[in-house]
């Protein structure tokens, strides 16, 4: 049986060396016909806060992607007509913003591309992970092997695509679904479900559900114990007025008699326990 600390010192270069490879491989790579959009989209959501462009596809891939480029000094060509009068003219605009405006599109697509490359080595982590805890270090060495060395995770994965993105977050909702399915606690399961956050397109039906089942004030608390640790949509301002209690309000528990000792500005805030700790997020995380 092999020692857990060689193991994982084995798994770290096996994920260093996929690094190095995604990297090795897009250097100077030209742009896929997907990834001019994406860029463009992300950027303007981070710099001008507006979702006008690829609304079809969730943002937090194009955000991540574009995080690197908030730091550059880059002209986005928001005073033409593919973003003043066209709807959604993203093929365009994408290609305005690479190739027109006078920035260096090598430099922004190498630097976008970094993000996915990032959820390309957590997928890889939990590949591992799980494979561990499930078969032992041997197996999960071998089924990391044959991830990092996958021709098609490695040339996909590179790309500020949603294909990474989608693949990781089903990989890791299920991982944690079947730690719920085993530990059977409804604690596990709300902090399963705490992702679903980022998949939020309609706050009107979710509040329009949340108030049929009267938890509004819950669903509240949870978005906000969800900011603390991941990057979610932002709720809607006229959700979150309806939904904040009122002076009268009693508090209420999620679940029967826990509470928590570090989110307290939130239970006050919503009056609602919550059945957290700090600790309880280390590994979501």
């Amino acid at each position: 049986m092999f020692e857990r600390k060689f193991t994982n010192i084995l798994a770290c270069a096996l994920l260093g060396i996929m690094l190095i490879l995604a990297v090795a491989s897009m250097w100077n790579d030209s742009v896929i016909m997907d990834e001019s959009p994406h860029i463009a989209a992300g950027y303007s959501y981070l710099k001008y806060k507006d979702m006008r462009l690829n609304p079809e596809h969730p943002p937090l891939i194009k955000d991540i992607a574009a995080l690197p480029l908030q730091f550059m000094d880059l002209k986005f060509p928001n005073d033409g007509k593919a973003w003043k009068e066209n709807i959604n003219d993203q093929w365009v605009l994408g290609s305005q913003f690479l190739y027109e405006s006078g920035n260096n599109p090598d430099k922004i697509i190498f630097w976008g591309r970094i993000g996915p490359i990032l959820i390309m080595l957590l997928l890889g982590f939990y590949i591992f992970k799980w494979t561990l805890e499930e078969f032992g270090d041997k197996t999960a060495l071998m089924a990391l092997t044959l991830y990092v060395f996958s021709p098609t995770i490695l040339a996909h994965g590179r790309f500020v695509t949603t294909d990474i993105g989608a693949t990781a977050g089903i990989f890791i909702s299920i991982y944690y679904f079947v730690k719920f399915l085993r530990n059977k606690t409804p604690k596990f399961f709300i902090l399963a479900s705490l992702a679903l956050f980022k998949r939020i397109n309609n706050w009107t039906k979710l509040y329009r559900l949340a108030k049929e089942n009267h938890i509004e004030k819950q669903v509240g608390a949870l978005y906000d114990l969800t900011r603390e640790i991941i990057k979610v949509r932002k709720m809607k301002v006229r959700f979150r007025n309806n939904s904040l209690p009122k002076k009268e309000n009693k508090f209420e528990y999620i679940i029967p008699k826990l509470k928590s000792k570090d989110f307290k500005k939130i239970e006050k805030l919503w009056k609602v326990y919550l059945p957290f700790n700090k600790e309880d997020l280390e590994e979501y995380k």
